[in-house]
């Protein structure tokens, strides 16, 4: 048990020495290199059936508090990534099946079940740990009062629904009237409408669609798990056009969704006779396998001027990417001239 044990601390302090040096190197803390020559030195002093390993490691679990409290105070949280490790190894250090061994080893007549220094330190670390546990870093005590400021009329939706919170806000909340909660129970169905987009056998297992149609340019726009781009008819449901993008299959292989498209339209509409008519308003949809689109919003072309194409490959200059390292499933953001995703 106790060559086991000196076994396992000695391969964490190897891994600690390794990433702790790293660390150092790239200016971060030197303590991690401390702990790992402690561990080594521990994990010696074991091996040869020192009893005075167990001194050294209390002394290393003392060092590790102090640096915790210097580095974060009493914020439990941050406490985790310090001592969990230490503490756990301490914990079974201080059992009577690795004292006891070592006591007998030392030539002890009656050989100890319990080393004062390092199960004293256990004891206290673990009262601390506890304690920290009804120990709030951040209290946020306090009351909050019921006043209302005014709604910002232009940072709410109107007739339309421009953007995946209503704009560009967020605030998802509709400035319309005429549906309230005395008749909402009124409301009856206008229209259905299926995409025909539908999971087949090469798909992902988790395959959902949850987009969030946008109501602008007197039309709904949205997006099916496949990246399919459906413009429809607000009033009727009858469908103004489909985008199908062409897809690299093997990025289908994780949750398979698209949760809604972006609307662009310049602030000042273009007068100039020699401006091209086509995507002066554009609809912006990511995709899966990571490709950002720019589709004319009244006809559904893809937007020659934007990308190759009208395609953005989304990877390009990324370097390391694995398939299924970059998914797109959220609706790009619109920014005055920027779309960000």
């Amino acid at each position: 048990m106790i060559k086991l044990t000196s076994i396992v601390i000695a391969i964490v302090g190897i891994a600690m020495l390794y990433m702790g040096g790293k660390l150092l190197l790239l200016g971060g803390s030197p303590f991690y290199v401390v702990i790992a020559i402690g561990l080594l030195i521990t994990a010696v002093a074991l091996f040869k059936n020192k009893k005075i390993a167990l001194s050294v490691y209390a002394i290393l679990m003392w060092l590790v508090v102090g640096w915790t409290l210097y580095e974060v105070g009493f914020d439990k949280w941050q406490w985790i990534p310090r001592g969990d490790i230490i503490g756990l190894m301490g914990v079974w250090l201080a059992l009577p099946w690795v004292v006891r061994p070592l006591s007998k080893a030392q030539g002890a007549a009656r050989p100890a079940r319990f080393h004062p220094f390092l199960g004293t330190t256990v004891i206290i670390i673990i009262a601390l740990v506890i304690g920290l546990a009804f120990y709030d870093p951040y209290p946020q005590a306090g009351k909050l009062t019921n006043k209302r400021n005014p709604v910002d009329a232009a940072a709410v939706a109107g007739n339309d629904w421009a953007a995946y919170g209503g704009t560009n806000n967020g605030q998802r909340f509709s400035s319309l009237k005429q549906i309230t909660k005395d008749n909402v129970s009124n409301l009856e169905v206008a229209w259905t409408y299926h995409t025909g987009d539908l999971r087949n056998e090469n798909d992902a297992t988790e395959y959902t669609f949850e987009a969030t149609p946008l109501k602008v340019n007197n039309t709904v726009y949205f997006c099916t798990p496949h990246n399919e781009v459906h413009a429809l008819n607000p009033e009727t449901g009858e469908l103004k056009w489909k985008y199908q993008p062409a897809k690299d299959r093997s990025y289908l292989q994780q949750h398979q969704t698209c949760r809604g498209v972006s609307y662009y339209a310049p602030e000042s509409p273009v007068s100039s006779p020699d401006a091209p008519a086509l995507c002066r308003k554009r609809i912006f949809n990511a995709t899966t396998d990571a490709k950002l689109i720019a589709l004319d919003a009244d006809s559904g072309k893809p937007c020659a001027d934007f990308g190759d194409k009208g395609i953005v490959d989304l990877r390009a200059n990324m370097g390391n990417i694995r398939p299924h390292a970059l998914m797109q499933t959220a609706a790009p953001l619109v920014a005055g001239n920027l779309v960000i995703v």
